[in-house]
């Protein structure tokens, strides 16, 4: 038996039949300094995975700054911290009186660059900030106790220039660490790597394809078992048998098989149902979690298709990296009871999908979307717009990194769309990059290119339709302009950029952001300042918010009918300088601002109804007819009443009604029409459309209305 002692938890392994992966999370030492010199001395602790603005004693004005971020004029140098080089992470383990005959140390993500020694010896240096880097440390290990030391820059000037370092236009901060889990695995002769799960619902199971490698000093044969496990019962419900042809010392061999699963549970946001994979040899074994699922795009139709069924997008925006930057962040990140509310409103809001948006938040959050039902859009850390000549990117250095996000993340169900970059036009050698590695992904998910070139049939083509942002350039009112159709997206230097590729992703739309407080963002005063006039409350602000953002919502899902529309943004940060921010009044209980709450929550319904009606003048007495739009994003077809009614704003009360008894399609869309008599004076009032029941309640479209002479 081999004891491994880490800090004060003792831990008993057998690594005669399995390979032992054991947690390095939890209390390192931590120290300020250079990047080339390791420091004498450890005055702070911090909790690892963990930001190093967490530490204690705190550091003064922990991470890189960027005092004017939209300025990219004069050219971009990836800035340092002007206090430090770097932070110094220490720790020790206790592996007992036997060596394994291979050790791994894999460090999930960290910020910026990563350099290792154990027991003062060069393990090696890695640059990837957003994706897993390893080093091998068997050679470096000593019975007994030994020391890890783990070096990060402070600042992005640490991450060379062919490296993604994660600029983003709308951040200050820059805030370095170890922000993702630490682990050591330990294994005898066989090592189980790159193992990557592809379902095939037709064919009622799973190809499996990955290698073992021989880590001893002999020739070897060893027996491979591929077990499949219903995750939360355990219960076996798959096993295959199979022998790896003979594997010389320091190679590895691949195997590429398909388990069948009789009977399998398909995985989907309705239904989260979860399997999980063994791989084993004579020594060594490998587990995943997996979902019975398939995602595409369809041009023709433009549609997604989850399990070979059309199926709406719905969802919001997590920018990640911004939210570090909020001042009432700290730890919760890795809150697992504030992770669990944070995923139970998206479903209490209808959404079904997020875009992990400019970045990677740590791995925990895609456990969290595979056991919750959410659908992933990944997107890589590259937000540039225009500035991309200032990118120093390498073809074959991306593709590494490309492959390694990929590696990560293709077993999770929850992942159906790889994104490439945020608003910005791919350099040449980004889209080679991807071309690259694309055809390893055997489950062949869609790609979404952002302002990129396009790649195949299928892709979907990105649209943020902020048309309220050039009001001024509009003749029409407030708020015709902000759905005026033409997609605005900056022409492309024609290399077949196609702005109509289908399907059509909205993942961002509105314009119209507040702080917490109720207040305007710096970007969206001017805004507010046109739609309510320079006296305004913040209550008036909130209302407005909800309300047309509800109506841009309904516009794009209804008339529009976009394939995916995602609010942004549901997390960010709150500060002077922001300008986006979320929609919560307190990030730390995750309490909504209840207008938001309101009014988003019927705009998603995926059983909806909209007023295609934004707010031009009807005439007073006059009895008008209004175009009324039902959708059904379900697969059940359904039927209840509609209801319209104009409603006086001071009293509250219903001045008129109708309504008619209506119906739509599973996954379909119905048009209605129904005339309501206007009220007698001229004035602002509302009107409103409902459809009911809808899981046992009613669901509005609500619209001022201006009644003129």
């Amino acid at each position: 038996m081999r004891k491994i002692l880490i800090l004060s938890l003792i831990l008993v392994v057998n690594l005669g039949f399995a390979r032992e992966t054991i947690s390095l999370d939890g209390t390192w030492d931590v120290a300020e300094g250079f990047l080339n010199e390791p420091p004498s001395e450890f005055p702070s602790t911090i909790h690892v995975p963990g930001f190093l603005d967490m530490a204690s004693p705190a550091f003064e004005n922990v991470g890189a700054r960027v005092e004017n971020p939209w300025d990219l004029s004069k050219g971009f140098s990836r800035p340092s911290d002007p206090l430090r080089e770097a932070f110094w992470y220490r720790r020790t383990f206790d592996i007992g009186d036997e060596l394994p005959k291979f050790a791994e140390l894999k460090i999930n993500k960290a910020a910026y660059t990563t350099q290792v020694f154990i027991n003062g010896k060069l393990a090696g240096t890695r640059y990837s900030c957003f994706t897993p880097n390893y080093f091998t440390i068997t050679h470096l290990l000593q019975k007994g106790e030994n020391t890890i030391l783990i070096r990060v820059g402070a600042g992005l000037s640490a991450v060379p220039r062919q490296y993604v370092e994660g600029y983003d236009l709308e951040k200050k901060v820059y805030t370095p660490g170890i922000y993702d889990s630490v682990s050591l695995t330990l294994t005898e002769d066989t090592f189980i790597k790159n193992v990557q799960i592809a379902p095939d619902i037709k064919k009622e199971g799973i190809r499996v394809v990955g290698s073992v490698w021989n880590r001893g000093d002999k020739k070897l044969t060893t027996p491979l078992t591929f077990k499949v496990k219903e995750r939360n019962s355990k219960k076996v419900v798959a096993t295959l048998e199979s022998t790896l042809p003979e594997i010389i010392p320091t190679q590895d061999q691949t195997f590429d098989v398909f388990v069948k699963i009789p009977n399998a549970k398909l995985w989907s946001p309705e239904s989260p149902f979860l399997y999980e994979l063994e791989v084993l040899t004579q020594d060594d074994t490998y587990s995943h979690r997996f979902g019975m699922r398939e995602f595409r795009g369809d041009e023709e139709t433009g549609m997604f298709y989850l399990n070979d069924k059309p199926y709406y997008l719905r969802g919001t925006n997590f920018t990640f990296f911004r939210f570090v930057e909020d001042a009432d962040r700290k730890a919760l990140p890795y809150d697992k009871d504030w992770l669990t509310k944070l995923f139970l409103h998206l479903k209490d809001l209808e959404w079904n999908s997020v875009r992990f948006c400019i970045g990677f938040p740590p791995e925990i959050w895609y456990e969290f979307a595979d056991e919750m039902g959410i659908l992933v859009q990944d997107e890589f850390p590259v937000w540039y717009e225009n500035f991309t000549h200032l990118l120093d990117m390498d073809e074959y250095t991306t593709a590494g990194e490309y492959r390694a996000w990929m590696q990560e993340h293709w077993n999770y169900p929850s992942v159906v769309i790889w994104d490439i970059l945020n608003e910005t036009i791919a350099t040449p050698e980004m889209e080679y990059a991807k071309r690259q590695v694309r055809n390893l992904d055997l489950s062949n998910r869609p790609w979404d290119n952002g302002w990129g070139w396009r790649s195949q049939a299928g892709d979907p083509s990105e649209h943020h339709p902020y048309r309220i942002g050039g009001y001024k350039n509009h003749n029409q009112k407030f708020p015709q302009q902000m759905v005026h159709d033409t997609v605005a997206i900056p022409p492309h230097d024609g290399k077949g950029f196609i702005t109509t590729t289908k399907p059509k992703i909205l993942n961002e739309y509105g314009f119209l952001w507040l702080k917490r407080d109720g207040n305007p963002t710096k970007l969206t005063k001017p805004i507010y300042d046109y739609i309510l006039g320079e006296n305004y409350t913040v209550e008036e602000a909130r209302e407005a918010y909800g309300r047309y953002f509800a109506l841009l919502t309904e516009h794009w899902r209804h008339k529009g009918r976009a394939a995916a529309i995602l609010h942004f943004t549901f997390l960010s940060f709150d500060a002077d300088y922001a300008v986006t921010c979320d929609n919560f009044t307190d990030i730390t209980k995750l309490t909504f601002e209840p207008r938001f709450y309101k009014y988003l929550k019927d705009s998603f319904s995926p059983v909806g109804v909209a007023l295609n009606y934004y707010e031009t003048d009807v005439v007073k007495n006059s009895e008008t007819e209004f175009e009324i739009f039902c959708i059904n994003d379900t697969y059940k077809d359904w039927s209840g009443d509609m209801y319209i009614h104009v409603k006086d704003l001071k009293s509250n009360k219903i001045l008129s009604t109708n309504n008619l008894s209506v119906s739509c399609p599973a996954v379909g869309k119905e048009t209605f029409k129904a005339k309501i008599k206007m009220p007698a004076k001229a004035g602002k009032y509302e009107i409103i459309a409902t459809i009911s029941p809808v899981k046992g309640k009613n669901i509005n479209s609500v619209r001022y209305l201006n009644v003129v002479d």
